[in-house]
């Protein structure tokens, strides 16, 4: 009997040494970790400020109206002024995957001047000459943008709201006698923009672009009534200005936080 009690309890250890290996075992393998899982970087995310620096160029029509004749006496032309244009822009972009989603603001200054000489302002008098000035100043706009994003390179569509400063005048003058009269405004309009643009991330935070904006602020009239300089007599007039401008431009910015995840698509 002794003997059958020894096999009992050296069967009892056994089974228990081995039940537990098996559930440290077990154990192990439920508590192991993971794979660690590989967010995408989301290079566009978040603020950015930056400079700007390009060229603009007008295309505005100076049109005329004489009403001292029968009918009335029309005249125009378009000159085309370039110039340099320089500013800043802030803005902040969201991207879920390769769309990317944003609103800027930017402001730039610009300082050139459009003349015209037109027909005379009394018809068959070719001493008497209108002269026309159209004056473009500062620009500002406020857009949201639209884009797609392949990696370190995003292209963009862009368009809202402009504002910049304006300066018109026109001058009737009686060449040979130097008798004359002038009309000037100088005012901030508002007006439209659109337009597209790409930008790449070239290092860390860093993004260089270029873009190109078509912007209208409308249209200015200049008008005044029958009055008298030296003796001359000036029939009623006007002249109604175009206020339209072209503008490309490299852009570089600095973007604040650095690349973090991509705001995921469900």
């Amino acid at each position: 009997m002794n003997r059958n009690l020894g096999w009992t309890i050296a069967s009892v250890i056994t089974l228990s040494i081995a039940g537990v290996g098996a559930a440290s075992a077990a154990d192990m393998a439920v508590k192991a970790p993971p794979p660690p899982v590989v967010q995408p970087t989301c290079v566009w995310c978040g603020f950015y400020i930056g400079l700007n620096a390009g060229g603009s160029w007008d295309k505005n029509a100076a049109n005329y109206t004489f009403f001292g004749s029968v009918p009335p006496t029309f005249a125009s032309a378009s000159p085309e002024p370039s110039g340099f244009i320089g500013g800043g822009q802030a803005g902040y972009n969201w991207q879920w995957d390769t769309f990317v989603v944003g609103v800027e603001g930017d402001i730039a200054w610009r300082d050139r001047t459009a003349t015209a000489n037109l027909l005379p302002f009394a018809p068959g008098n070719v001493t008497d000459q209108v002269n026309t000035s159209n004056k473009q100043g500062w620009i500002a706009t406020l857009r949201p943008k639209v884009g797609f994003a392949w990696g370190n390179v995003m292209a963009y569509v862009t368009g809202g709201g402009a504002f910049g400063e304006v300066d018109h005048s026109y001058q009737e003058i009686r060449v040979t006698t130097g008798q004359q009269r002038t009309l000037s405004d100088s005012t901030t309009k508002g007006g439209w923009t659109v337009g597209a643009g790409f930008d790449w991330m070239f290092l860390p935070n860093w993004s260089l672009g270029a873009e190109y904006l078509h912007i209208d602020l409308g249209s200015t009239t200049l008008a005044q009534g029958p009055s008298a300089s030296g003796g001359l007599n000036f029939p009623a007039s006007q002249t109604r200005f175009e206020n339209k401008s072209d503008i490309v431009r490299a852009k570089l910015n600095w973007h604040f936080g650095g690349p973090g995840p991509v705001v995921a698509r469900y």
